[in-house]
């Protein structure tokens, strides 16, 4: 369907729980490797590009892009969910995070100061295409947010993320580029 209808929402929930035991059943070493890897792929994309990164804290089951000290030297900022629909991002280290309780999850998010647009931002979802498609937890967060304020995106991920074709609605932000263990995947080409 060429909108959000009904098939294409089982499409994207059958997907997602697919993705989500994955990555629920990734053995703890393996997923430190391929953190790692991601992190060094992360170093080789960002080494020439400047401006400040957009960043999230992660969850246990997505990509830990802290790997390494490659961001050491760079301006960070994470996002805080403003609202039931929008997020901006503040500067803040890892240790400068707090927890927030969020649809029922425990999030680590900055304390709220001067809103800053990062001219790149590190994009976690649960499945990704070599082409940008991606797909989010649902909410549409980051969604919105690229949307309106088009940093270049960057999705992190693991290959075994990697789908070739996913459900996508108009709505859905496309990535610049997918960083894997593997590969940096060029999207626009």
């Amino acid at each position: 369907m060429d909108n959000e209808g009904t098939y294409l929402i089982a499409d994207k929930k059958a997907l997602r729980a697919k993705m989500r035991t994955f990555l629920q059943t990734l053995d703890p070493a393996v997923k430190r490797s391929w953190d790692e890897a991601i992190g060094k792929n992360l170093a080789c994309l960002l080494e020439s590009r400047r401006g400040s990164l957009g960043v999230y804290a992660p969850l246990e089951d997505e990509v830990d892009w802290t790997s390494g000290n490659w961001y050491e030297n760079r301006s960070l900022l994470f996002p805080l969910i403003e609202s039931t629909t929008e997020m901006s991002f503040y500067p803040a280290t890892l240790e400068q995070l707090v927890p927030k309780v969020v649809f029922g999850f425990e999030l680590k998010m900055p304390p709220k100061s001067n809103s800053n647009v990062p001219a790149m931002v590190l994009v976690p979802g649960l499945a990704f295409s070599k082409r940008g498609a991606r797909l989010g937890r649902g909410k549409g967060y980051f969604d919105r947010y690229l949307s309106r304020h088009r940093p270049m995106a960057i999705g992190v991920s693991y290959e075994g993320q990697l789908n070739e074709a996913l459900p996508v609605a108009l709505n859905d932000w496309p990535m610049n580029f997918v960083v894997t263990e593997k590969a940096i995947y060029d999207c626009a080409h």
